[in-house]
C-alpha cells in the first residue's frame, strides 16, 4: 500500500511541473481560461494538502484561490505580466517546499515555511 504522503509529494511535483509548463507556454494569461487553469491546479493542490494534514498550506492555497477567483470575476483588471511574474515567484517557493517534502514526506508544513509565499500573494 502506498504511503499517502509519498503520493502527495508525487502529485505535488506533477502539479508544479504542469503549472510551470503552462506559464512558460501561455502568452496571454489574462483570459478566463488561463486564470481558471491556474485556479483548478491550485484547488487540486489545496485539497490534496489538506487531506493529509497540511492545514496551514491548504489555508495559504485557499488564499491564493481567492485571488484567482477575484481575477476571474474582474478579468479586465488583470495585469498579465505582473501576474505571470508573481506566479513564477510563487512556483519557485512551492518548488522549495516540494524539495523539503521530497526529502522527508512526513514533514509537516508550518506557517513559518509559508511566510515568503504569503508575501508574494499580495497582488
Amino acid at each position: 500500500m502506498l504511503d499517502r504522503n509519498i503520493v502527495f509529494v508525487e502529485e505535488f511535483s506533477d502539479i508544479l511541473d504542469s503549472l510551470e509548463s503552462f506559464l512558460r507556454e501561455t502568452e496571454d494569461i489574462t483570459t478566463k481560461e488561463s486564470i481558471f487553469y491556474l485556479f483548478r491546479n491550485i484547488h487540486t493542490l489545496k485539497g490534496n494538502s489538506q487531506s493529509i494534514g497540511h492545514i496551514q498550506f491548504g489555508n495559504y492555497l485557499h488564499n491564493l484561490e481567492d485571488h484567482l477567483s477575484f481575477f476571474l470575476e474582474n478579468i479586465q483588471v488583470i495585469d498579465g505580466p505582473l501576474i505571470k511574474e508573481k506566479f513564477f515567484a510563487i512556483l519557485s517557493e512551492l518548488y522549495s517546499l516540494y524539495e523539503i517534502l521530497k526529502q522527508n514526506p512526513d514533514y509537516k508544513i508550518l506557517d513559518n515555511d509559508l511566510k515568503d509565499l504569503y508575501n508574494l500573494t499580495s497582488f
